[in-house]
């Protein structure tokens, strides 16, 4: 094999490489994104929801008893 062989090839590889980086940066990004759009929803939705009393007392245990029998 020849220097410029081995030279096209190494550079081929290496576009290959930087191409493959650049997809897998970009939908890393968009992953990201759309878990902080997400995170973001569920905040909201959270801060602005009025649950009811009773529900609420049910899943946080507030406001119930609890008998232990020893």
């Amino acid at each position: 094999m020849d220097i410029n062989t081995l030279l096209m090839s190494m550079s081929s590889q290496m576009t290959s490489r930087a191409m493959a980086a650049q997809m897998s940066a970009s939908v890393a990004s968009k992953a990201l994104s759309t878990q902080e759009q997400t995170g973001q929803a569920v905040i909201s939705l959270l801060e602005f929801s009025r649950p009811d009393p009773a529900y609420a007392a049910k899943a946080t245990g507030k406001g119930s008893r609890v008998n232990v029998v020893a």
